[in-house]
C-alpha cells in the first residue's frame, strides 16, 4: 500500500481500538503502524456506498473482521466483527 493507503487502513482500524482503554488503544495503533509494510486489507463485494461488503485486515499484531450477515433482511444491520491480536491468543501473553 501506498502511504496514504495505510494511513487510511490505520484510521479504519482505529475504529476498533477506539473502543479501548485510551492507553492500551495508542499501544496496539502504534503495533499497527510498527508493522504496516506487513499489514494486509482484504474486501469482498461490491464498493458502492451503502452496499454490503465484508472486509479483513490483518498484520502481525492485529486481525480484524467486518462480516454483514444476510439473515432474511437487510444485511447492514447484522453485523459480525471481530478484533484479534494473534501476538497473544487466549492471553498467552498474560500467563504466569
Amino acid at each position: 500500500m501506498i502511504e496514504k493507503q495505510q494511513e487510511m487502513l490505520l484510521d479504519l482500524a482505529g475504529e476498533w481500538t477506539g473502543i479501548l482503554h485510551e492507553a492500551v488503544a495508542k499501544t496496539k495503533m502504534h503495533e499497527m503502524r510498527k508493522n504496516i509494510a506487513e499489514t494486509y486489507f482484504a474486501w469482498s463485494g461490491p464498493t458502492e456506498k451503502g452496499s454490503v461488503a465484508y472486509f479483513r485486515i490483518q498484520g502481525p499484531t492485529v486481525i480484524i473482521e467486518y462480516a454483514p450477515q444476510r439473515l432474511g433482511g437487510d444485511a447492514t444491520k447484522h453485523i459480525h466483527t471481530i478484533y484479534r491480536d494473534p501476538t497473544n491468543d487466549y492471553g498467552l501473553k498474560w500467563k504466569p
